[in-house]
């Protein structure tokens, strides 16, 4: 069940999890390999394709790969009806003699994809160039060991060890310094054995988290294996999340195929914790299958924007001169319903702009943990200015930091064994603040923990944790604000006591 990402944009595909159903189509279709749900919005590589810009198709040449891919498109097409409308579009083109003039491959796929999309608005239905097809064909099914090594990705940071896995990000959140988030970012589901297990120690790491945000802003999709294996860590007990119905033409038989969870060591500990889903325009395929299947089985809300609509399943199909076809052939519905998401996408419960979504649904769970609430009074004050206190290091707010410091403040560090090692004044603190010491490329990572406040009269004391560095601050009224007169600080990082 193979799956990768072949735009620019992020766009994959997505199929249903049935291994011997795949094994049969294998045997069935031999070298065009099925290869279920891959969409092709743009370019898989991140390459020009050069030999492809320069080499021509004759007018008869573009011709005959228009009716080899109307033969296939009439046979597979999930939606018979359609595919009489996207191939009378085809011969429509050809009746105003827009093939009648050699032209490059590319400018030939262009055109003929342009049209298809404009016919049947199924993103995942298209023409793919002789390099495009042949690397698809040779990364989903050449040897298994193939499978399960990192593949060329145009999108994937070259620096993030991480996206040999399919994964962009890690990390356990907190920017209300109550609750701690588990926080993973796919840009890929990835179905590797190697995968599978990089997400079990994530989820093992999570354990101890109050809630879990999934993010797939930037996920194009991937393999059906993986959809399978996440979707299992929130259900304790098998349960039934879609289905879906394969062509009789590559099965044999009509046949629907049911995805069901997994469960596994660890999912107990994740069944009833919150979950929230980040999805945005380039979720789609098997990141949309995901988020439509926990929205439909009421296990997850969903934060975001709409996503991209892409809820077939697909065939790869060869065509005259190297070239392949991406044809969609089967659907992937909600079986309570039988709704899908097939070009309208999947529907947030709480939209809001992509860019926001993340603080969004942090905010969301400080309400709902109402840990918020248990605060009042001086400790409520105390706590906000903790987290101003947070927000200023981290960013650099050197002016904020100011308004939060007595005139008497006195900063000192000690080593992990209780030892003073160092003192910071008020103009140093403020000076390191202006200067960044506490910003990082990665602002995921600008956590905080707030514990053990304590107020007895005009005096209080509080511990920030922030991401290197532990304080056991204490602070002193004046007037209707408090303001922190001593910071007792640890370095986390030994090399730095």
């Amino acid at each position: 069940m193979c799956h990768w990402t072949c735009s620019t944009r992020r766009s994959s595909g997505y199929d249903v999890g049935a291994r011997a159903v795949l094994v049969t189509m294998r045997r069935r279709v031999s070298a065009t390999a099925m290869v279920l749900g891959l969409v092709c919005q743009g370019l898989l590589f991140s390459t020009t394709q050069a030999q492809e810009e320069s080499a021509l198709l004759t007018s008869e040449q573009q011709v005959e790969v228009l009716e080899s891919f109307s033969a296939a498109l009439l046979e597979h097409y999930v939606l018979p009806e359609k595919a009489e409308l996207v191939i009378d579009a085809l011969r429509q083109a050809q009746a105003r003699n827009d093939y009648s003039s050699s032209k490059s491959i590319v400018a030939f796929l262009d055109q003929t994809n342009a049209l298809l999309q404009t016919a049947a608005n199924d993103k995942h239905l298209r023409l793919l160039g002789p390099q495009k097809f042949s690397q698809m064909m040779a990364m989903f099914y050449g040897d298994d060991t193939d499978h399960d090594q990192p593949q060329p990705d145009a999108h994937s940071p070259s620096d993030n060890p991480l996206s040999v896995v399919g994964v962009s990000n890690v990390a356990e959140i907190s920017r209300d310094g109550l609750n701690q988030t588990g926080y993973l970012a796919l840009e890929r589901f990835d179905g590797s054995d190697r995968a599978v297990a990089f997400i079990e120690r994530v989820f093992g790491s999570f354990t101890e988290s109050d809630n879990i945000i999934i993010d797939l802003r930037d996920s194009g999709g991937g393999d059906a294996e993986m959809v399978k294996a996440l979707s299992s860590y929130f259900f304790d007990e098998p349960t039934h999340l879609l289905s879906t119905t394969m062509p009789g033409e590559v099965t044999g038989s009509q046949k629907v195929v049911e995805r069901w969870t997994e469960p596994n060591n660890l999912s107990p500990y994740f069944a009833e914790k919150p979950l929230k889903i980040l999805i945005a325009p380039r979720t789609f395929s098997a990141a949309e299958s995901f988020s439509f299947g926990m929205q439909a089985a009421g296990r997850a809300e969903l934060v975001g924007e709409t996503t991209g609509g892409g809820g077939y399943i697909n065939d790869f199909f060869p065509l005259p001169y190297e070239l392949g076809a991406s044809i969609s052939v089967g659907r992937t519905y909600d079986p309570r319903t039988g709704r899908d998401w097939q070009a309208v996408g999947v529907i947030p419960e709480v939209r809001v702009e992509l860019d926001h979504a993340l603080d969004v649904a942090l905010a969301s769970f400080t309400k709902q943990s109402g840990k918020l609430d248990e605060l009042g009074g001086e400790e409520l004050l105390i706590y906000e200015q903790m987290q101003k206190y947070a927000n200023a290091w981290y960013g650099a707010d050197h002016e904020a930091m100011s308004t939060l410091l007595a005139e008497e403040f006195v900063g000192i560090r000690e080593d992990q064994d209780g030892a003073e090692v160092g003192q910071i004044s008020l103009a140093q603190l403020i000076a390191d603040t202006k200067a960044g010491k506490g910003q990082r490329d990665n602002e995921i990572y600008y956590n905080r923990i707030i514990l053990d406040i304590e107020v007895t009269g005009e005096q209080a004391s509080v511990t920030l944790i922030l991401r290197e560095t532990i304080h056991r601050m204490s602070l002193a009224k004046t007037g209707n604000r408090w303001l922190i007169t001593r910071d007792v600080l640890v370095d986390k990082r030994r090399d730095r006591a």
